[in-house]
């Protein structure tokens, strides 16, 4: 675990421990500028202004169902969708996750999978902290200068969190392809 960044002469020491010539972080942006070493107050309040959501998973013994993705527009239900993993390889048993937006506790998510007829039984549970970015009006404003000044002190972002943007899959694949590339080329 990251705990602290400081840079003395031209390398990285991170948890004054260990040093590095670069670094490349997927850390969120609203968390790496407070593990930094003297950022400016202006950039640690910037980087709070970053806004996001969380996300709570529970995974279920359920029935097999022929759909990979169902979404759930009903506003009774807090599961945003369910996934019917057991559609990606050849399972014994149905299992499906079930999402909601926020978080929620194990009690809340029971409740709410009671309402779902192919849901039997809960098998885990999970809330993740990053989730999804949130783009109100100030987001751009925020993450640009929090972004810059990283770049500016010689940090790589990196990733949906490190960006502060919704990528998908693709997407993270491509921009991984290209720093790749980048530091190929330049390091």
């Amino acid at each position: 675990q990251v705990k602290s960044i400081s840079k003395e002469n031209d390398k990285w020491i991170i948890n004054n421990e260990k040093d590095y010539d670069l670094i490349i972080s997927t850390l969120p942006l609203n968390i790496l500028p407070n593990l930094i070493k003297e950022t400016p107050d202006r950039i640690l309040n910037h980087a709070k202004q970053l806004k996001y959501n969380k996300l709570t998973t529970m995974i279920w013994e359920s029935t097999n169902e022929e759909s990979t993705w169902t979404y759930i527009p009903q506003k009774d239900i807090i599961f945003h969708r369910l996934i019917n993993i057991s559609n990606f390889f050849n399972a014994d048993k149905g299992y499906t996750i079930t999402e909601a937006v926020g978080e929620y506790t194990y009690d809340e998510m029971v409740k709410a999978g009671a309402k779902i007829k192919n849901l039997i039984k809960p098998l885990d549970f999970h809330v993740s902290e990053h989730a999804y970015v949130i783009f109100d009006k100030d987001c751009m404003k925020y993450k640009e200068a929090v972004k810059t000044y990283l770049k500016d002190i010689g940090i790589i972002t990196h990733g949906r969190f490190g960006d502060w943007d919704y990528y998908n899959m693709d997407i993270c694949i491509k921009k991984s392809l290209d720093l790749a590339a980048f530091i190929k080329q330049n390091y």
